[in-house]
């Protein structure tokens, strides 16, 4: 009895008494996954969905389309495939349209702005309806890329110098989930406008050049895109957009193609043009993705704050 009575009273027992649980990773509740769990949970809820950040998407792309676009329709401008009947200028040897100059020329740009708008949001929309995790691009090395390509296959030698160091990315296509070179998407794009240019310039027959950028469009979609939603959206775009330079022409006599090769309601086409606006279609997929994942990361960081 005075055994147990000394063992009751020893420092030992108290020290056990104020601490029963010394080893708290044996504890039987875990506040650990709790933790992540909320964690996670919250993540998924701070994530805006596209009627939250389309005006802002819609502004960058718009953006991206005033300053780029004219660069890039610059390449088919330089071999006279398309002249422009206000406001052109040449700078080197592109010959593009410039952006302050009177409102005449003030024309162009706006709509090269609303066509990257147009096909991004109705990809971004369509990405929402249809899958749940859509691919993210990565808009640093989507512009890097493009400017590296029009630096080694087109005219523009100043903008491969804002490009170079920058490495290129790899990202996941949802379908098969295949790594894709970001570098060989929108080289593919400058690539395939010089080529066509070249083709135009030198002579080549419509009927052959149509074959050729025919089979090349159909093999740039197959290695780089590969999904049947990929391949409508680029030929609905294909074959929409011509068409959509139709009344524009008419209207306000801002370009026309001195050898058209096809005429629709009194205006001059060329008929392999709807191949350069299918190419062109991944570009801005892949930029519209990227500009929704950066704009939702920004959101989501000033809800947690």
């Amino acid at each position: 009895m005075q055994t147990l009575i000394g063992l009751g009273a020893s420092p030992f027992v108290h020290k056990f008494k104020h601490y029963p649980n010394p080893n708290p990773k044996h504890s039987s509740i875990s506040r650990v996954p709790k933790f992540t769990t909320y964690c996670s949970s919250k993540r998924k809820q701070s994530r805006p969905s596209l009627t939250k950040t389309w005006p802002l998407i819609s502004l960058y792309l718009f953006g991206s389309g005033f300053f780029l676009g004219p660069l890039i329709d610059g390449i088919h401008s330089g071999v006279n495939l398309v002249v422009y009947q206000n406001g052109s200028v040449d700078i080197g040897p592109l010959h593009t349209d410039i952006w302050i100059r009177l409102i005449n020329s003030f024309q162009i740009p706006p709509l090269l702005g609303l066509f990257y708008c147009t096909v991004g949001l109705i990809q971004l929309f369509l990405d929402e309806k249809l899958f749940p995790n859509p691919t993210e691009g990565d808009l640093g090395k989507t512009l890097a890329s493009l400017l590296k390509g029009v630096n080694a296959y087109g005219p523009s030698q100043c903008t491969g110098l804002l490009a170079s160091g920058i490495d290129s990315t790899r990202t996941q296509v949802h379908r098969g989930q295949v790594e894709l070179n970001y570098l060989t998407i929108y080289n593919a794009l400058v690539i395939f406008i010089e080529v066509s240019a070249e083709m135009y310039k030198y002579g080549v027959a419509d009927n052959i050049e149509a074959y050729i950028l025919f089979a090349g469009a159909e093999f740039i979609w197959f290695f780089l895109d590969k999904t049947p939603l990929g391949l409508a959206l680029a030929s609905v775009v294909g074959l929409v957009c011509p068409l959509a330079e139709i009344p524009i022409m008419k209207l306000f006599h801002l370009w026309y193609y001195p050898q058209a090769n096809v005429e629709l309601f009194g205006q001059g086409l060329i008929t392999w043009t709807l191949t350069c606006y299918f190419v062109y279609t991944p570009f801005l997929i892949n930029l519209s993705r990227w500009l929704k994942a950066f704009i939702g990361t920004g959101d989501a960081k000033e809800d947690s704050v």
